[in-house]
Formats: C-alpha cells, structure tokens, sequence
C-alpha cells in the first residue's frame, strides 16, 4: 500500500500569500494545512504496510524538507521534487504521480493519491473500506456542493444506484450533477499503472480529472460519497472558509 500527497503547485490564485511559502504550508487553524492532511494519513490503517510519498518542487523543496524536519509523522515519507522553480514549468498533478511511478518503482502496490490542498471530513478508512467493499475497483471520493455554477469549476461526476461512475466531466459548462471530484483517488494496481500510459500518449499532464475521464472510458470506476465538510484551499475565500470551519472542531 503507497500514499501519495500531491504539493507541488505554486497556488497563482493564492499570491502573493504564496510567493514565499507553499499552499500547503499555509496555516488553517493554527496549523499548517499539510499537517492536518497528514494526520489523516497517519491514522489510515491499511492492512499492508503503508508508505507515504510527499511531491514538490525545487522552489519550495527545502520548505517541505524543513517542515518534516519539525514535524515527526508517524508514517514513513519520502519526498520526491521535479525541477520546476515556476508555474510554467510544473508537471501537473497527472505528471507528478507519473514521477513517483518512475523514482518509487511503485509496481503492483494499492496507491492513494490525496491533493495537500483538500480539508474533508471523512477519515481514510471509510474510502478504504468502500474500496474493498466494491470489490476493489478503483474509487473517487465525491462531495455534493449542492449548487451546478460552483459545480462547474471542478471535476462533475455522474453516478448509478450502485455508486458506480457512469460520467466525468472535467470542469464542464453544463454540468449535469452536483457531484464533484475532491482529489482523492484509491486506484487498484492495474489501474494505477494506466497513468503511465497515459502520459506516454502525450496526455495532458496537469489535472488529474483528465486521467480520471480518460480513465472511466477505459476501466469502471467507482464512487465514495461522503458527507461533512470539504474545502478545496485555491484561493483567499476558500482558506478564509476553511479557517473557521477547522477553528470549530
């Protein structure tokens, strides 16, 4: 079982907050968001031995370096960085998963892959479970936001009566659902390896809701619906939200 933690972007909505310091060392109710997705990780009992890879970017590498160094997850975890020093550079979400298949060897393991920049309420072992429980085929953790303009801005996603996918559309200007995305993924290991071909294919290396629609056309997939609160950290609105929100837990 391998974790991934995607924090390699440089958050353009966010500047100049995050001209100097990282999303995802940003603080949310006293503590860094990482901090709070990380403790998520670290309470996540898989029945395999877990192993926690944490992306970046030579930019802010010696940041994260530093934060593990204050901070003692329970977890092991390996930080891998791309060169990219600005935005134009990066490899995207697809890309940097595809850079820990290369540098971990990642080879027929179960793998989670949870975007540092997500606040959500469930724990990790209720995706697990649901995962298991549907057989093992690769699942998307799904919110309602409950309003087809805000929906519009993410991944939207269709589902039957028995949680399986029967649609992704990446930020679509009609969506038909109000479901949406929130950048945590449990793939299987077959699917998981797909994103390699996928990459090779000269995919779009940037989201990964474009692997996820390339994906469904492919594999069935299904869904986790989970209810609570979940806050996608891109700009001062959504932190601002997100500050309160964890203030009152």
């Amino acid at each position: 079982m391998k974790t991934i933690v995607l924090a390699g972007g440089f958050a353009k909505r966010l500047i100049p907050t995050t001209d100097e310091l990282p999303k995802p060392l940003l603080p949310v109710a006293g503590r860094p968001l990482l901090t709070h997705v990380l403790q998520k990780v670290d309470r996540f009992k898989p029945p395999e031995e877990n192993r926690c890879y944490l992306t970046t970017n030579k930019k802010f590498e010696i940041d994260f370096r530093n934060y593990l160094l204050d901070n003692s997850p329970k977890i092991p975890i390996e930080l891998i960085s791309e060169e990219s020093i600005e935005n134009t550079e990066k490899r995207g979400s697809v890309g940097a998963v595809g850079l820990v298949l290369e540098k971990a060897k990642i080879k027929y393991d179960e793998v989670m892959v949870i975007g540092a920049d997500n606040l959500f309420s469930f724990e990790l072992d209720e995706l697990y479970s649901e995962y298991v429980k549907r057989g093992k085929v690769s699942t998307v953790a799904l919110f309602d936001v409950g309003d087809k303009d805000l929906a519009k801005k993410y991944g939207v996603v269709s589902i039957d009566k028995d949680n399986k996918i029967t649609d992704f559309q990446e930020k679509p200007e009609n969506p038909n659902s109000t479901l949406i995305s929130t950048a945590i993924y449990m793939f299987n290991p077959h699917d998981f390896q797909m994103i390699d071909d996928y990459l090779k294919q000269g995919n779009p290396p940037d989201r990964m809701g474009d692997f996820i629609v390339w994906m469904s056309k492919r594999v069935n997939l299904q869904s986790f619906v989970f209810q609570g609160y979940w806050f996608d950290i891109g700009c001062h609105e959504s932190l601002s939200k997100a500050n309160i929100q964890m203030r009152g837990q």
